[in-house]
């Protein structure tokens, strides 16, 4: 590449966090990777943490964007749809991701030592929870509707680890459908 932006450094950074590891990816993977020199990528980012954040930023916006704000709205009139498109949108999104869910696989990977970039993790986990609180709150009382918002974060997140170890995400589309099931109206 004779020349590459920030957001493709940032993207490149991304994909090889996914897969190696934030620990395991080294300054000089990413610029080989990137084909620019280190004083290029440094010209961006002060330090690997602050690509790393930028990489997680990456992630929780296009989740954002394209995934969580498909939560708004939503009422017992159009849950099931809405969480049908929010669940597909998912595994779109996890297909082409076969290395897992980034965020997650930081905080595997770091356990407590991930201080620097849990905020940023908290809360991308956090919003992903309240979107499924909005589709179950549509059918169920509030505080059932937040045990199974918790239960259907944790169950899917566990669904993509083992799409990430097994390649078959046959466990986390039958997730997806008991969720839709569950915002069926009485």
């Amino acid at each position: 590449m004779d020349s590459i932006n920030r957001q493709e450094i940032v993207s490149v950074a991304t994909e090889l966090f996914r897969k190696k590891g934030y620990s395991a990816t080294s300054i000089g993977e990413i610029v080989g990777a990137c084909g620019v020199t280190k004083g290029a990528l440094y010209h961006y980012f002060s330090s690997k943490e602050a690509l790393a954040f930028e990489a997680i930023r990456q992630v929780k916006n296009y989740f954002d964007d394209t995934v969580f704000i498909l939560a708004k709205n939503t009422n017992a009139d159009n849950a099931q749809a809405q969480i049908k498109k929010f669940n597909s949108k998912v595994e779109d999104f996890f297909s082409t991701h076969v290395d897992g869910c980034l965020l997650a696989n930081l905080t595997l990977e770091l356990g407590a030592s991930y201080e620097v970039f849990k905020d940023e993790i908290l809360d991308y986990f956090q919003t992903w929870e309240r979107c499924y609180f909005e589709f179950f709150s549509t059918v169920q009382p509030q505080g059932k509707a937040r045990i199974l918002a918790a239960d259907a974060l944790a169950s899917v997140q566990g669904c993509i680890l083992m799409y990430r170890a097994s390649g078959d995400l046959s466990m986390l589309k039958r997730q997806h459908q008991q969720m839709v099931k569950m915002c069926q109206r009485k």
